[in-house]
């Protein structure tokens, strides 16, 4: 794995492990439970993560589980792409980048959504890699 992406890649599978704690007990009512003023579900957040690590993984042009396990090349990373982020890095690294900070956001409304459900709050506990 390139270097540049390797901290990136370490968050993602770090907000893997935070997004099954968020889910770690609950019911399937309850993954679905929308709270009385609005918003989305965890179910909707999980699915959309699910989304956008697709199309993540699409935009790098390598499959799903890891999509920055492949040793992208310094070239590769500062190519640029053709979907413009609320950032001035237009490059893959940029798209990467920003989509990790996306990733984060989200998990950390699943978190809160945890919380506001009566569940105890989500633990930092990581899953043993194999």
């Amino acid at each position: 794995m390139n270097r540049s992406v390797a901290p990136l890649a370490a968050i993602l599978d770090l907000n893997t492990d935070l997004l099954l704690n968020c889910l770690d007990g609950l019911t399937d009512e309850e993954v679905r439970h929308r709270l009385a003023g609005g918003g989305n579900s965890l179910a909707f957040l999980i699915a959309h993560l699910t989304d956008t690590r697709h199309f993540l993984s699409s935009r790098l042009k390598h499959p799903l589980p890891n999509p920055l396990t492949p040793a992208l090349t310094e070239e590769e990373l500062s190519e640029s792409t053709v979907h413009r982020f609320p950032m001035d890095d237009s490059t893959r690294l940029g798209m990467i980048a920003f989509l990790t900070q996306h990733d984060s956001y989200h998990v950390g409304q699943a978190a809160f959504l945890r919380r506001q459900i009566g569940r105890p709050a989500m633990t930092y506990t990581r899953t043993a890699k194999v």
